[in-house]
């Protein structure tokens, strides 16, 4: 008993050990399926799950349980997804209690295999549960002189491991996923955010701030005093006074500045911010983010300076113009040029009235 106590444990810390290192969920479950049947010497073996549509979606086959089958151990993992759950291969999911079929050939609920699939002589099935819900199974096939109860009890053991190991990586690739989509999307919108713990002048910054501020991650101090030594000399002051009001004052952070690059590019950010304050009322934190709004900005004062131009000509020309728009069947000026009343007599008021 204490040695199968011992495989256990080995077999639990094995499937946590290697998910640390697991490309995946699939990777991960090939994994466990393989320790599991290592614990109890099964020849092959599959592991799935139910998925929103209720059937079964295979997560991984063994490929030694596929040898005889004319198909190739990648490709049974489609043949075998999506599967109608009946059968006694998935009466765990029916009712969560596990199974030893020491003669499946005639037992009442046997489902034909597959074309090709090995035959099975023994299988052990056993439910995966998570927070109180039959979530998938494992199943192992021909363990030689058949399955036990010690087989079972082991495997139980293992579910939980299992589960616990699958569930993890899922949060991480969720995670992953989550961060990469904000990574994209600060990418595209050129918006960074940032995290000052005042206390140890420690400032953390996401990656597209490092792209905004034209640095690298070894090139950057890491404070608020490497921060403010990349604004704009002229606007360092205002950016100060900014921080200052938002830390001793409450006040919004909600500037726009310039700063400027290590190859001398000048850029125009605008930064928003809030503060946290201690149980004492001191400043603890302050978060926030930071856009490139260069583009922008030069987009407005190129338009300002055209339209500059533009009402100058406008103003300039000797004959009278102007535009009108057609609302409801009247016309409605638009823009005149100042000449309207020495050409017509009229102010334009008057002369649209």
């Amino acid at each position: 008993i204490h040695a199968r106590q011992e495989d256990i444990m080995k077999a639990i810390n094995a499937v946590f050990k290697k998910s640390l290192t697991c490309n995946g969920q699939t990777d991960l479950a090939h994994t466990c399926l393989e320790v599991a049947q290592e614990l109890v010497g099964a020849t092959f073996g599959f592991f799935g799950e139910v998925n929103s549509e209720g059937t079964f979606d295979t997560l991984a086959t063994s490929g030694a349980g596929w040898d005889e089958c004319k198909k190739l151990p990648s490709e049974a993992t489609t043949v075998i997804t999506g599967m109608e759950i009946g059968g006694m291969q998935f009466l765990p999911l029916t009712d969560g209690m596990s199974r030893i079929f020491s003669d499946p050939a005639s037992h009442p609920n046997r489902v034909s295999s597959p074309k090709g699939h090995p035959r099975i002589t023994s299988l052990l099935a056993v439910p995966l549960k998570y927070d109180g819900s039959i979530i998938g199974q494992i199943g192992l096939g021909n363990k030689q002189g058949g399955y036990n109860a010690s087989d079972q009890e082991a495997i139980e053991a293992l579910s939980v491991a299992i589960v616990e190991a699958l569930m993890h990586k899922r949060a991480e690739e969720k995670l992953r996923a989550s961060e990469t989509r904000l990574v994209e999307a600060q990418q595209i919108a050129h918006l960074g955010n940032w995290d000052w713990d005042i206390a140890s002048n420690q400032l953390q910054w996401s990656d597209e701030m490092y792209r905004i501020f034209g640095v690298e991650l070894p090139d950057f101090g890491g404070t608020h005093e490497a921060f403010l030594n990349a604004v704009h000399p002229e606007d360092s002051e205002y950016v100060k006074q900014s921080v200052n009001g938002a830390l001793c004052d409450k006040a919004t952070y909600n500037i726009e500045h310039r700063i400027l690059l290590p190859d001398g590019q000048v850029r125009i950010v605008h930064e928003k911010g809030r503060v946290t304050y201690s149980n004492s009322g001191e400043p603890a934190r302050m978060v926030g983010t930071t856009q490139d709004i260069t583009e922008r900005e030069l987009a407005q004062q190129n338009l300002r300076e055209s339209e500059e131009r533009y009402n100058t000509l406008f103003s300039s020309v000797r004959e009278y113009l102007y535009s009108v728009q057609i609302q409801a069947g009247q016309a409605k000026p638009v823009l005149h040029s100042p000449s309207c009343e020495r050409i017509t007599g009229y102010r334009p008021e008057e002369y649209f009235a």
